[in-house]
C-alpha cells in the first residue's frame, strides 16, 4: 500500500530531474532554474529544492521557475545553518529558518535569479 501511495507520474519526474541538472552550486548553495518557455507547479519546486538538499556539501537550496504565465517563484530550503527567510525577505518573499518562497511578476527567470544572487551576497 505504501508503494501505491508513493508513486509518482514518470513525466512529471523526469521533468523535475530536467532541471535539477541543470543546477549551480556555488560554495554550498545550489540554485536551479526551470525552462523558461514551461510552467511548474510550485509543489514541484518544492520537491526539487528538498532534493537538492540530499547532496554533500549543499547547505541551502534555490529553485527558479515559471509558475504562471506571468509568475517566476523561488522555492528556498535550508538544512539549518542559514535561515531561507532572512534571505527571501530581502526580495519580498518570506518563510521560515528551514523554507521558504517568493513570488514575481512579470520578471523573467533571469532577472529574478539576479535578486536572489544578491540577496544571497548581503546576507553574507
Amino acid at each position: 500500500k505504501v508503494q501505491y501511495l508513493l508513486k509518482e507520474d514518470i513525466k512529471e519526474y523526469i521533468e523535475m530531474q530536467k532541471v535539477i541538472t541543470e543546477v549551480k552550486v556555488v560554495k554550498n548553495i545550489a540554485i536551479s532554474k526551470g525552462l523558461q518557455t514551461k510552467i511548474y507547479r510550485r509543489e514541484d519546486l518544492a520537491k526539487i529544492a528538498d532534493t537538492l538538499l540530499f547532496f554533500n556539501d549543499i547547505e541551502l537550496s534555490f529553485v527558479i521557475a515559471k509558475t504562471a504565465n506571468n509568475i517566476t517563484s523561488i522555492s528556498g530550503r535550508s538544512i539549518g545553518k542559514k535561515s531561507i527567510a532572512n534571505i527571501l525577505s530581502r526580495i519580498g518573499g518570506g518563510g521560515d529558518k528551514m523554507g521558504g518562497a517568493a513570488q514575481f511578476e512579470n520578471l523573467p527567470i533571469s532577472k529574478v535569479s539576479e535578486k536572489l544572487n544578491q540577496a544571497i551576497k548581503e546576507e553574507e
